[in-house]
């Protein structure tokens, strides 16, 4: 009967049954039989809910059982738990000569790593995995392949990439037939190449072909990957339209962190290309709210870049710096999807914004020597757009026309559009009209204001945004009080009784996008 219930996905009914009798050594077994290798969410949710009374001296007894209980909790984002576990498990196994355990560690290590934002050492993890893993390990084997795909293609190693992926199609054929959720991860990860490879049709055609053969579980992702596409072609209403079946969510049984805020990341980049940038801005400060439900701190940087994005376009300036010094702490990661804002390209923005050009080139020349390295030309594309309207900026026509001529050199199939547009200039006008003549952004004019200290004007964003007094406490570190004594100053320099009203204020005043030069100081007694 347990069998059958997780065959018909009722795992409600499994639980019950696993915890009313000595059966989770069976449960275990249909998990390695029949547990997806990178993670079915509802069965993993079973082990948890049965495991998660068990002492820790218990679960090391056997060498199954704090694996996939770490391999759960690590993979539904429970990631202190899961650490808890993997230290337990390589303190017990550490001295195990069984390749299966060795390799098993190795694999619960890479997702580690992965939750940490270290992708060199978790590619490292799952190479080692493979060399000691036996050759009859097929659940572990799949795990690990198709993470070294997905990280390989993270780096650009596509030599290595490439191998990977026919490993994974290699070893599949060693699973369930029902184990088809691999296509989830790999294949578009495949596409993840190509497109930072420049390759933008063939990355395409890969994606609506799988779609067309795909079902309800695979569907999901692949229709993320091919709305990214659209909005790269400036085509957000056919964006929308991939996006519409799956409503507000991923509509799939397989949901997990990762995929979650990535469907919440696009279905935003589709809003605010439709014009509907308020919405998008509203379910960006929704997830930011939520971001324990995300996943690791490395991901959750991403909706703050995007927010901090749009903020520069609309030329709230200090607001976007005020929101990346708090939310990234100067931190930056490589995209693991194509059509993610960069943070190095943000604050690019942010700098070409306050007519910086020369931290504007210095940022985007370390992108070039990384994108480089990585070989993802794809990503390149915008980098050297984005040089060449800085060049423009500067009155240096030929440096600009060469980084045109580089952008489109690194667009294989002039596929891409939306990375050649930087401050609304399309760059590849300039190799028709001299590049000097585009035109510098205007100086700011800014009234004066109510001058707010910095902290004051941390807590008034934190307050647009929406966050009550013990969130804003939490998110600043300081005392509950102390946020209190910052929001009545505010409301008394800006002579306000309300949050509403503050807000509203500060926006009337320009506040949020006061002229960076202009120091927030503390006003004189």
């Amino acid at each position: 009967m347990l069998r059958h219930w997780l065959d018909v996905g009722q795992t409600d009914q499994a639980v019950a049954a696993a915890q009313r009798s000595d059966t989770v050594e069976i449960l275990l077994n249909l998990l390695e039989e029949r547990c997806a290798p990178l993670g079915l969410r509802d069965l993993h949710q079973a082990v948890m809910t049965i495991l998660d009374d068990v002492p820790t001296q218990i679960l090391m007894r056997s060498s199954d059982l704090p694996y996939w209980y770490g391999l759960a909790l690590l993979s539904t984002a429970h990631f202190g738990d899961g650490q808890k576990i993997l230290e337990a498990y390589e303190h017990t196994q550490r001295t195990s000569p069984e390749a299966l355990i060795r390799g098993r560690l190795l694999v619960l290590q890479t997702i580690q790593q992965i939750f940490l934002g270290g992708y060199r050492e978790a590619l490292e993890s799952a190479r080692q995995a493979i060399a000691v893993l036996p050759a009859d390990a097929h659940q572990e084997l799949f795990r690990a392949w198709a993470t070294r795909e997905v990280l390989a293609t993270h780096f650009g190693h596509s030599t290595e990439s490439e191998q990977a992926f026919y490993q994974v199609l290699h070893t599949r054929e060693h699973l369930p037939l029902d184990q088809h959720w691999w296509f989830n991860f790999v294949v578009p990860n495949r596409a993840d190449m190509l497109l930072k490879s420049g390759r933008l049709i063939a990355a395409n055609s890969l994606l609506e072909s799988q779609l067309r053969i795909s079902n309800d579980v695979d569907a999901p992702i692949l229709r993320l990957r091919l709305a990214l596409i659209a909005l790269e072609q400036g085509d957000p209403v056919r964006a929308a339209a991939l996006l519409a079946p799956l409503g507000e969510g991923i509509a799939s049984p397989v949901k997990d962190a990762y995929w979650s805020l990535e469907s919440a990341l696009v279905q935003a980049a589709v809003e605010h290309q439709s014009g509907q940038t308020s919405q998008a801005i509203d379910r960006l400060y929704e997830i930011i709210k939520n971001r324990h439900l995300y996943g690791s701190p490395i991901e959750i940087m991403r909706p703050n870049i995007v927010l901090a994005d749009i903020w520069i376009e609309q030329g709230q300036v200090t607001l976007a710096e005020h929101w990346l010094e708090m939310h990234t702490s100067g931190k930056d990661t490589w995209p693991r999807t194509f059509g993610h804002p960069v943070g190095r390209i943000v604050r690019a923005n942010l700098a070409i914004a306050k007519q910086r050009w020369q931290d504007a080139l210095d940022l985007l020349q370390s992108l070039v020597e990384d994108g480089r390295s990585r070989g993802q030309d794809g990503i390149l594309v915008q980098v050297y757009a984005h040089i060449a309207f800085v060049y423009a900026q500067l009155g240096m026509d030929d440096l600009a026309l060469q980084a045109v001529t580089d952008a489109s050199a690194c667009d294989k199939n002039d596929g891409f559009q939306q990375s050649y547009i930087v401050n609304g200039v399309d760059v590849r006008s300039f190799q028709l009209h001299p590049a000097s003549r585009t035109l510098l952004q205007p100086e700011h004019n800014v009234e004066a204001v109510p001058v707010l200290s910095p902290r004051e004007m941390e807590v008034l964003i934190l307050i647009r945004a929406g966050l009550k007094n013990q969130e804003i406490a939490d998110q600043l570190y300081i005392a509950l009080s102390t946020v209190k004594n910052h929001i009545a100053n505010i409301f008394h320099r800006l002579g306000t009784s309300s949050r509403v009203e503050t807000v509203a204020s500060a926006e009337r005043w320009g506040l949020f996008d006061a002229p960076a030069r202009s120091p927030l100081e503390e006003p004189s007694s």
